[in-house]
């Protein structure tokens, strides 16, 4: 069961497993609620996508962008991502890479198998592969070895046919200079701002107002709402009189002993003179004696902590270097041999890594310990019996789901059990469902919305219940009329209308400017407040402008022969007139120094480039039917 594999997922055992072997496409899921619910979705040249692969494959997207975005995965997100046609789309790639590398002869060897698979850190015991940890492993996961070496084996199939395709990729040195060349150009740029937020309120005809409403009706459309009925199984109902022997709890001490160790650790702070990775020997040297003057003076009996908030260039500065504790696998190799070769009150030489020179304070020191079962007993008990009670919960809501999918009647299945059938009010795909948390809200909007008529949806799995679903109204979208969202429109036109004149007084002051060549003498004539960037490169940030791509590209074409831009460049809901002040090239060292790091980058994204076309061009090729193509609509 998803939810019981998932509780397991948490030790870092089972997270290694789920993550050793990463490929863009592959989502591969843990199981489906229903044989007879693995209709046909889509097909792949005569390879048919059941809607059990497409669960599995949903459920995998879901869980990624669950730890992305945590409680912002409202509804508004779900819908921007559009997951279902995504967990459609990763399969569909997945089975015409497969095919075409079927086709082309390619194989995985019996040997490259076992030797993927026993470098993997969750199978291995000290050191070594353990064919007792790996059965082990997979047990729990409810998965045969056989079931996870052919999903290994695909796996390193597509990886092989990755090769194929880009291995032939090359980046010339002019590319990676050229690159550089742009990386590291500066510009500084003058520039005023427009923003409608200053302009005063037009005045607004009838006729202007019906006008605009007629151009923009459907953004005044209310969307489809449903109401549905549910029974829920929760978790915590099914563990009165669940019992859980000593050996039980013995046994389950035993197998996840990893799960009571605590490693050893160090409480410490740091002080960094950070480094570009592709850092000069110059600057290199430059950083070493900064770093080398503070070591003396933290040497010399000075507060850590208070030069760490003086010198330090990391984002620890204002907490004193202050990097908590941590045990091994946390830093950077370098940086934790050194911690971890310190007594309690000892500070470090200078130490180099990838991210600049560091000089590391250790402040505590504390051995691994290991969590006697006595201590851990009752965690375990609670443990077991959440995991039964899951499992239990599972059972019967499955049992429930068995016949009311067969009847198509939830009460009637319902009363028979003696359930209680709980209803929602009307909600719309966008909207929090009454009566659920927010992320569980995702997952009944999700499902709620899928369903056809008076069909009954399979177990949905949330933070704490199992619950079956059953659509029994819906309200249809429609557009109101004028009068009921009149105050709506209004505000929208005048936003629309302030947001015209301030471009045209943009526009104006543009071409006025660069007719005249006098851009600050017209910023003053008009009471604009003339701002300065200062000299940044192309993935800096403007503090007073925030994010603006399009004025970032716009600058960078600029120069002495073309000081103003072409047009006034939004952003922000706000318009900028700027011009170019002064235009700096990298040094021919600086981009000699980079050339290496600059291939491997450019070398990465060509192929990338290299292989999404190819798989465009495949897919494009293949015979693609989606059967279910209503389901897959966002």
């Amino acid at each position: 069961m998803l939810r019981i594999m998932r509780k397991q997922t948490q030790s870092l055992f089972i997270r290694i497993l789920l993550g050793a072997i990463v490929i863009v496409f592959v989502f591969w899921g843990v199981g489906s609620f229903k044989e007879e619910r693995a209709g046909r979705l889509a097909g792949v040249n005569g390879r048919v996508i059941t809607f059990d692969e497409f669960r599995d494959s949903y459920n995998d997207l879901l869980e990624l962008y669950r730890r992305q975005y945590g409680d912002h995965l409202d509804n508004n997100v779900m819908k921007a991502l559009n997951i279902k046609h995504q967990a459609v789309d990763r399969l569909i790639s997945q089975y015409v890479i497969l095919q075409e590398a079927e086709d082309l002869g390619l194989v995985v060897t019996k040997d490259e198998l076992v030797g993927a698979i026993q470098e993997i850190p969750a199978f291995k015991n000290n050191g070594r592969f353990d064919q007792n940890a790996y059965v082990k492993a997979l047990g729990r996961l409810g998965m045969t070895p056989e079931t996870y070496e052919e999903r290994v084996r695909r796996d390193i199939l597509i990886s092989k046919m990755q090769g194929v395709i880009v291995d032939t990729v090359k980046v010339s040195e002019a590319e990676a200079l050229e690159a550089a060349r742009k990386d590291n150009e500066m510009v500084d740029i003058d520039f005023v701002v427009f923003s409608p937020s200053t302009q005063e309120d037009p005045e607004l005809a009838a006729e202007d107002v019906e006008a605009y409403y007629s151009t923009h009706k459907d953004r005044y459309e209310t969307p489809m709402k449903i109401k549905v009925c549910y029974l829920a199984f929760p978790f915590k109902a099914f563990e009165k009189g669940i019992t859980v022997t000593e050996d039980e709890i013995g046994n389950y001490y035993e197998l996840n002993t990893e799960e009571f160790s605590t490693p050893k650790s160090v409480k410490a702070r740091h002080i960094l003179f950070m480094l570009p990775e592709d850092a000069s020997p110059e600057q290199v040297e430059e950083a070493r004696k900064r770093a080398a003057d503070c070591l003396e003076k933290a040497r010399g009996e000075e507060d850590f902590a208070a030069l760490a908030r003086k010198y330090s260039e990391g984002p620890t500065k204002d907490r004193g270097g202050d990097l908590g504790t941590f045990s091994p696998g946390r830093m950077v190799k370098p940086f934790e041999d050194a911690a971890f070769s310190l007594s309690a009150g000892e500070i470090s030489d200078l130490v180099r890594t990838k991210f600049g020179w560091h000089i590391i304070k250790v402040e505590e020191l504390n051995e691994a310990r290991q969590t006697p079962l006595d201590e851990a007993k009752e965690n375990i008990r609670r443990t077991l019996t959440e995991e039964r009670a899951m499992a239990d919960a599972f059972e019967e809501a499955n049992k429930i789901y068995e016949e009311c999918a067969s009847a198509w009647a939830m009460v009637d299945v319902a009363a028979d059990y003696k359930l209680q059938v709980e209803s929602t009010p009307f909600f719309a795909a966008n909207e929090q469902v009454p009566g659920f948390k927010p992320n569980d809200s995702v997952r009944i909007s999700e499902e709620a919305f899928a369903l056809q008529g008076d069909e009954v949806s399979p177990l949905v799995e949330l933070e704490d219940q199992y619950c079956i679903l059953q659509q029994i109204e819906k309200k249809d979208a429609e557009i109101p009329d004028l009068k009921d969202v009149e105050e709506r429109v209004r505000k929208d036109l005048l936003k629309e209308e302030k947001r015209q004149l301030t471009r045209k007084a943009a526009e104006e002051f543009l071409a006025a400017a660069r007719e005249e060549n006098a851009f600050d003498k017209s910023a003053k004539k008009q009471g604009l407040t003339l701002q300065n960037t200062g000299f940044f490169k192309k993935g800096d940030a403007i503090p007073e402008l925030g994010n603006a791509p399009s004025f970032l590209r716009a600058a960078f074409l600029l120069s002495a022969e073309q000081p103003f831009p072409e047009a006034v460049v939004e952003a922000n809901g706000k318009y900028i007139v700027f011009r170019l002040k002064e235009k700096k090239e990298a040094e021919k060292e600086v981009l000699l120094s980079q050339k290496e790091s600059v291939t491997n980058r450019i070398l990465g994204q060509k192929r990338q480039a290299v292989f999404s076309e190819w798989l465009s061009a495949l897919k494009e090729q293949a015979e693609i039917v989606y059967y279910q193509q209503d389901f897959l609509d966002p």
